[in-house]
């Protein structure tokens, strides 16, 4: 520890405390000046919150549509495993017309088949899980070759998207056009080649109806 002379300490604490006060007066001085923000910063704030929201909303807004879309090809498949199960207790697959729900849109519809009403659905025992985003129909030959269909609107433009299923009689090339007339006989849309050429298989009708439109 240094020690200094009686009269030189006293001249130090008497420099300290005249600087003590200026010091104290330029530390506030520093603090004010960082409570806020300048205008500059706030419009960068709201630049960067704008960008962002304006690339997550759409990212959004597709996950959701996509995440509707999986309902079809679920209750497609389900619909298929009934009409299998049909034929094989009747050796015949049956149709399920008209469509239901009689309407679809951006929100779910109750199912429009009523228990015990004269309907395909009815007949094979098929009854989706609540409501549903999709109108659904079969269309069959009569006897062994049969087409499902689901179509939709989800994002609400107008233009319905429509999935199917189609089962060809035998091993044949000929199927049975969709309930909706969008999936032709010749089967649903090959990714690939963008051929509505697929049996047997649960997919998108057309180009416009595959999953790339959302």
């Amino acid at each position: 520890m240094i020690r200094y002379p009686l009269n030189v300490s006293a001249q130090l604490r008497r420099r300290d405390a005249r600087r003590t006060p200026l010091s104290r007066a330029r530390l506030a001085r520093r603090l004010g000046a960082r409570r806020g923000y300048t205008l500059i910063e706030l419009m960068l704030t709201l630049a960067i919150v704008g960008v962002l929201t304006a690339i997550a909303i759409p990212m959004l807004v597709s996950y959701q549509l996509r995440s509707k879309a999986a309902e079809g090809a679920t209750n497609i498949a389900a619909i298929q495993k009934a009409a299998e199960a049909y034929y094989a207790e009747y050796s015949v697959y049956v149709s399920a017309m008209p469509a239901t729900p009689a309407t679809v849109g951006t929100t779910k519809q109750p199912w429009g088949v009523a228990p015990g009403a004269a309907h395909g659905f009815n007949a094979m025992g098929y009854v989706p899980e609540g409501q549903v985003y999709f109108q659904y129909g079969v269309t069959s030959d009569g006897s062994t070759a049969y087409t499902i269909g689901a179509r939709s609107d989800l994002d609400g433009d107008g233009v319905y998207r429509t999935w199917g299923y189609v089962k060809p009689s035998g091993d044949t090339a000929a199927g049975v056009v969709g309930p909706f007339l969008t999936c032709p006989a010749t089967g649903v849309l090959d990714p690939t080649s963008l051929i509505p050429n697929l049996f047997n298989t649960v997919g998108p009708c057309d180009v416009s109806s595959s999953a790339s439109a959302y």
